[in-house]
């Protein structure tokens, strides 16, 4: 039951995903031009990159804030 769901967004997913005959040459446009067909942003690999280096940064400043705290204590 509870792969159901997941299995039914992504088929429906896909069909949403086709392209229309006529539309296909603007898609590749775009694709050419770097954007996504996905969302009509432009890609942006430091998109990809934001969330390990706010993870690892965000970790370092709470491990320093806690160690500052227990030198308090």
């Amino acid at each position: 039951m509870f792969y159901l769901i997941p299995i039914s967004l992504l088929a429906i997913a896909f069909v949403l995903k086709r392209i229309k005959k006529e539309d296909r040459s603007l898609f590749e446009q775009l694709k050419a031009n770097g954007y996504s067909s996905w969302s009509f942003y432009p890609k942006d690999r430091m998109k990809i990159a934001f969330v390990p280096i706010f993870s690892i940064s965000f970790l370092i400043i709470s491990w320093v804030i806690i160690w500052l705290i227990k030198l308090t204590l």
